[in-house]
């Protein structure tokens, strides 16, 4: 199972980037099951303009896939 976390802006993305991955992954792979973690939420000037924050955010996503991955 392919686990997809992913790092969204705005609140109507978190709830629409996980079903827009999901119908993406079952049209394009139908045999290869994703699990799509709830997506992080970050103000876009603290990921894209500042190379600190950007770093920790991606930190956080590989541990949040970490981790799931320890409890399967």
């Amino acid at each position: 199972m392919l686990t997809i976390t992913t790092i969204v802006e705005g609140d109507g993305e978190v709830s629409a980037v996980p079903l827009l991955l999901r119908r993406l992954a079952l049209w394009l792979t139908p045999e290869t099951q994703i699990n799509v973690t709830t997506p992080i939420r970050v103000r876009r000037d603290r990921f894209i303009r500042r190379d600190d924050d950007f770093q920790k955010y991606v930190q956080l996503v590989r541990s949040a896939e970490r981790s799931h991955r320890e409890t399967d």
